[in-house]
């Protein structure tokens, strides 16, 4: 049998975390030493959408600010400076122990539906610089914003924001029952 698309929006149901690895508390990435900010960038895609541009931009015109680079990212000249630090691909334990080791996360991504690394970084208590795009805002909620200098200076404030976003909007225990209440619907 056929069927047609879907003629009207259904539920949108925001992506869990994983609370027990993604969390404030834990050990923390060794990092080179820095006097200044550190912020996270995390990518699975050289896609330019997701952002790899920008956040070149600001490596290259923000010295004082160590960016620390996890997962795949474009070779350039601006992600070789003295203040980049290029981990590669880390798994979630990895990729959490950065988390904890940084001031905040930067992420640039066009169109975005649903980050999983945005949570990620909330869960361990950072605030998220981004770009205003797809659900961006709406994910990071009072948790972040656009403009890193504000982000940073008010990055306690801002990650207790983000913390209390995940626990209150994407925990396994939140997000699981939505997903059978729309279920049980289904007939």
């Amino acid at each position: 049998m056929q069927r047609g698309v879907v003629g009207m929006p259904g539920p949108v149901i925001p992506n869990p975390v994983d609370t027990g690895i993604f969390r404030p508390d834990g050990p923390k990435a060794l990092l080179p030493d820095w006097d200044g900010y550190r912020v996270s960038a995390v990518s699975w895609s050289d896609n330019p959408l997701k952002g790899g541009g920008r956040l070149a931009e600001l490596a290259a015109f923000n010295p004082t600010v160590q960016v620390v680079l996890v997962g795949r990212w474009p070779d350039w000249p601006a992600f070789h400076g003295k203040n980049v630090v290029r981990l590669g691909v880390l798994d979630a334990q990895g990729v959490a122990a950065v988390h904890r080791a940084v001031d905040a996360l930067v992420t640039f991504s066009e169109h975005e539906a649903g980050p999983n690394h945005v949570l990620e970084a909330m869960a361990c208590g950072r605030p998220v610089c981004y770009r205003d795009s797809g659900a961006m805002r709406e994910y990071v909620g009072p948790g972040g914003g656009t403009s890193l200098v504000d982000v940073l200076a008010h990055r306690e404030a801002l990650g207790a924001a983000a913390l209390s976003t995940i626990r209150d909007q994407h925990t396994a225990e939140v997000v699981f029952p939505r997903y059978l209440d729309v279920l049980s619907g289904v007939a």
